[in-house]
């Protein structure tokens, strides 16, 4: 029997401001506010723990795991009739949640889902166009993702599918940035007679993607 009870709820505003002069230039500055709150925010719920064991349902409300509080963007276009053009986007977002984890053990504290906080993230995307004169139609390219190199940590955890234990039975990652803070993710070994301790494994998956260039033609 399948049951979905679950909801939420978002509260927010966007201002934005534009100025655009003809073809030539345009140029957009926005900021939004926003609070998203409700059970659960993923759609298969929390992906860890037994699979056939009913998990405690929520009591009331907590932040869902895209509750972005403030975002600012500005974006631009800057061109010259069909020569060349640039464009770029910038976006500056505040923290976003993610749930404190126990070592091994399955939660049962409701109230500390998305209790905690990542911190800011920026990322600035630029497309460098141009076409000579006498090219018939020749358009060389430049683009540059996450031009500044920002590096900070998207998520916290990720599902560990098809491994049975880590981040599957229990939250490694979680439990792993709750006992020491740190980011990147790690799995916990406990051989024989070592009374365990934290491997990291730097998951690229937790993190933003580096800076990425690419030439076209």
């Amino acid at each position: 029997r399948y049951v979905s009870v679950d909801q939420s709820s978002t509260l927010g505003f966007e201002c934005a401001a534009v100025h655009v002069v003809g073809d030539r230039l345009r140029l957009e500055g926005s900021y939004t506010w926003m609070q998203a709150w409700g059970n659960e925010s993923r759609p298969g719920g929390d992906p860890y723990g037994p699979m056939r064991v009913a998990h405690t349902p929520a009591i009331g409300d907590q932040p869902v795991s895209w509750d972005r509080r403030h975002s600012f963007m500005l974006t631009g276009q800057l061109r010259s009739g069909d020569r060349w053009s640039l464009a770029w986007s910038s976006m500056v977002g505040s923290p976003l949640p993610w749930t404190p984890k126990p070592l091994r053990q399955v939660p049962t504290e409701i109230a500390l889902i998305n209790s905690r906080r990542l911190d800011w993230s920026e990322n600035t995307n630029v497309n460098l166009t141009w076409s000579p004169a006498l090219a018939r139609g020749l358009v060389f390219g430049l683009e540059a993702r996450n031009l500044f190199d920002f590096r900070g940590d998207r998520v916290a955890t990720v599902d560990g599918y098809p491994n049975p234990v880590i981040n599957t039975l229990y939250d490694d990652y979680g439990a792993y940035r709750t006992e020491t803070g740190l980011g990147g993710g790690a799995y916990w070994s406990h051989l024989g007679a070592d009374p365990g301790h934290w491997v990291p494994v730097h998951d690229p998956r937790l993190f933003t993607p580096p800076r990425a260039v690419r030439a076209s033609i």
